[in-house]
């Protein structure tokens, strides 16, 4: 009996796919030559006829080499924009809008209790609810099949965001003069409260998640 596997990883020597997804690729097709030789034999063919037979069907290796390759490439875009990208876009836009329309609120009743610009009381409440949408975001990553690192990175994506800002602005003012020791206060005054504090609030929503267990990768 041949080794379809090695038949068909010699023809498929330039197919540029992860390991995992190549092996995969090379079994599907190793599989369909094999049955096609068994038909092939149970029709009277020979051994070699059949098996002649069976790898001719497929007539040019390389385009279909290149077009599992890309195939296989798009499918892998689409899981990782369902598992990371479209979650995280959901986090970031969600906790935006919910601390607007808190914001709005507390301009229109004028909440007590500011310092420094700061309203606490919106703030309080944005960080006490950031957990159900942490819960929400990862809900959907998970059901995308996702890995543990992935749905982290998209549940805490608003403060990932915001670190690239505030890290922006320490350049900033380092660049223009040298600061002085309350503007770095400041500085991690800032970083505490608009990237810190979410994360951990947002990564806490995870921690009501379902087991991974009962969610399998999308195919």
């Amino acid at each position: 009996m041949p080794d379809w596997n090695r038949l068909i990883r010699e023809r498929l020597r330039s197919l540029d796919l992860p390991p995992a997804a190549r092996e995969e690729v090379i079994a599907e097709l190793a599989a369909h030559i094999e049955d096609a030789y068994e038909n092939n034999l149970a029709n009277g063919m020979g051994s070699s006829s059949a098996l002649d037979q069976a790898l001719n069907q497929v007539s040019h290796w390389r385009p279909l080499a290149r077009n599992i390759e890309r195939a296989k490439q798009e499918s892998l875009m689409n899981h990782r924009t369902k598992q990371l990208w479209i979650p995280a876009l959901v986090s970031l836009t969600t906790s935006m809008a919910w601390m607007m329309a808190l914001q709005i609120a507390d301009s229109k009743l004028r909440m007590p209790w500011k310092h420094a610009g700061l309203a606490y009381v919106p703030y309080l409440v944005w960080v006490l609810t950031l957990p159900l949408i942490g819960a929400g975001c990862g809900y959907l990553s998970l059901r995308a099949g996702s890995r543990k690192a992935a749905r982290l990175a998209a549940v805490v994506f608003p403060s990932i965001v915001m670190s690239v800002i505030w890290l922006v602005l320490l350049v900033v003012v380092v660049a223009r003069r040298t600061p002085y020791p309350f503007q770095i206060l400041n500085f991690v005054y800032g970083f505490a409260l608009w990237v810190l504090v979410p994360a951990a609030a947002l990564w806490m929503g995870t921690l009501f998640l379902p087991p991974t267990t009962g969610f399998s990768p999308e195919k």
